[in-house]
């Protein structure tokens, strides 16, 4: 029997026999031994024997003092669930005790404990400490300010907003205007006028080639210089100052004049990132309060080193667009389900004159290409859009109207060639769905620098009159051999993950 229950409990499980003079236990029947010579030890994890099995009657167990108590539910391993697994203590390795260190250091965390060895096979955490350690944070504010001036920087603005919203990090983004937080004396419309006419000027960009005389009236400089004075004051500064966002993004150069000066007077510790998502850049997209840049293409950057930004400070991320256009549907799937068979021309309205002039330019391409799909893009709620919907089945053509930007990114996929102006968000636009480009007489200024990059390309082609764009639309439905080319070159080009690797990167700044 003694040969037995040595064999089936372990021995450090039983205390000998012995009274506490280390004396023999014999006769007193208070510690009457278990058959075996054994005392059971009340605090080891093997099952007590039941009381049928002895003629006596089994001892209470002894009360251990607390400090001698193990404490085995902390010495035990844990899963990811917090359930206690295995029966010895679980040893941690120097690895994992040096990985718990060095983050419990970096969150400013003073006591964390050690993780836990899990035994081979077993399921491992969805999470680790490092994922979470960004939510232990308190979470940090950044501010985007876009600029609707009317060529697209406030749809970038909204673009890294929706990707911000898609984005796991423990931020908080306030979007704001900055034509709606000008001073009392400057209207919006007024600085859209004359950023309008700052961009059509010829020596924005640098000193233009001419043996004419100088164009007179002030250079862009000065008109800059005009326009930025007295421009922001104490409306942008409750939201730049007082309101103590950590990292201010912007799409425009129009603030950073103002931040410039918040920046010298003490008054601004937030960093500033910088979105420039024009295909060129002029001296007004430079100022030393910008600590990163965020830039369409290689070419935008090479400028920026020129000018001795370094190059630890630029990123290239294409222009920022809707993450939607990430999923866009299958074309053939989406000409089906709207009806649409052979060719599709997509139209932009705006810049084609509005109201009656729109009219009459989309009358004259039905009635002259006819059995052709034609999509017209307008605005939300625009009294046209009715007058366009009554072309449908004129000369055989079937028409469409998409009405707001979502309606139109909803139709793109179906589309083979669009007709629009070369400024910023359509381009963007464009190339993010990658379907190619028929250009109306680009501006001067960016819509020019725009429309040279998408001709170099090969996914575009330009017209600068009216007679111009019938002739060479004409010439792309006929000839489908030239207008497929440009599609698979729009296809190669495409990146509509620009916001999402724009705003990742942001986030790794704010950090």
């Amino acid at each position: 029997m003694q040969e037995r229950q040595n064999q089936d409990i372990p021995e450090e499980n039983y205390k000998p026999q012995g009274n506490e003079n280390g004396g023999s236990s014999e006769g007193s029947e208070e510690d009457a031994p278990y058959e075996g010579g054994l005392r059971f030890d009340p605090d080891s994890d093997v099952g007590v024997p039941r009381a049928e099995e002895s003629n006596e009657a089994p001892e209470a167990p002894r009360q251990q003092q607390p400090e001698q108590r193990r404490d085995y539910g902390r010495e035990r391993g844990r899963d990811s669930r917090g359930r206690g697994r295995g029966r010895g203590p679980a040893q941690n390795t120097g690895n994992n005790q040096q990985q718990v260190e060095e983050i419990g250091a970096a969150s400013g965390i003073d006591v964390l404990e050690p993780r836990r060895n899990r035994r081979p096979g077993a399921p491992t955490a969805g999470l680790s400490l490092g994922d979470l350690l960004p939510f232990l944070r308190p979470p940090r504010t950044v501010l985007l300010l876009g600029a609707t001036t009317g060529c697209g920087h406030g749809r970038v603005a909204s673009a890294l907003a929706e990707a911000f919203r898609g984005l796991d990090r423990n931020l908080i983004v306030r979007e704001a205007d900055m034509l709606d937080l000008l001073d009392n004396e400057r209207s919006a419309s007024e600085v859209r006028y004359e950023l309008d006419e700052i961009g059509r000027h010829a020596d924005l960009y640098g000193t233009p080639f001419s043996d004419g005389p100088a164009p007179e009236g002030p250079d862009a400089a000065e008109r800059v210089n005009g326009l930025c004075k007295k421009l922001f004051a104490d409306r942008f500064d409750h939201s730049v100052v007082e309101k103590r966002p950590d990292h201010v993004v912007l799409t425009h150069w129009l603030a950073l004049g103002r931040l410039a000066e918040l920046k010298e007077a003490g008054r601004l510790s937030a960093a500033v990132t910088l979105v420039i998502p024009e295909p060129d850049v002029h001296s007004f997209w430079i100022s030393p309060v910008v600590s990163h840049y965020i830039v369409a293409n290689d070419y935008v950057k090479a400028r920026l080193l020129r000018r001795g930004v370094a190059d630890d400070d630029v990123t290239v991320c294409g222009v920022p667009v809707s993450p939607a256009f990430v999923g866009l549907p299958d074309r053939d799937r989406q000409r089906a389900a709207l009806g649409l068979r052979g060719a599709v021309v997509a139209l932009r309205t705006e810049g084609t004159g509005g109201g009656a002039k729109t009219m009459k330019f989309a009358r004259g391409l039905v009635e002259r290409h006819g059995h052709t799909c034609f999509v017209f893009a307008v605005a939300r709620g625009e009294a046209i859009a009715q007058e366009l919907s009554a072309l449908d089945g004129v000369n055989g053509c079937a028409v469409r109207v998409a009405e707001g930007p979502e309606a139109f990114r909803d139709i793109i996929a179906a589309v083979d060639l669009i007709v629009s102006r070369a400024n910023l968000h359509a381009a963007a636009e464009a190339m993010a769905a990658g379907v190619p480009m028929l250009l109306l007489r680009p501006a001067s200024g960016t819509e020019d620098r725009m429309a040279d990059r998408l001709l170099a390309r090969g996914v575009a082609v330009k017209a600068t009159c009216t007679e111009d764009l019938e002739d060479l639309l004409g010439e792309l439905l006929r000839n489908r051999r030239a207008l497929q080319q440009m599609q698979d070159t729009a296809q190669q080009g495409r990146k509509p993950t620009a916001a999402q690797e724009a705003v990742d990167r942001i986030a790794r700044l704010v950090r």
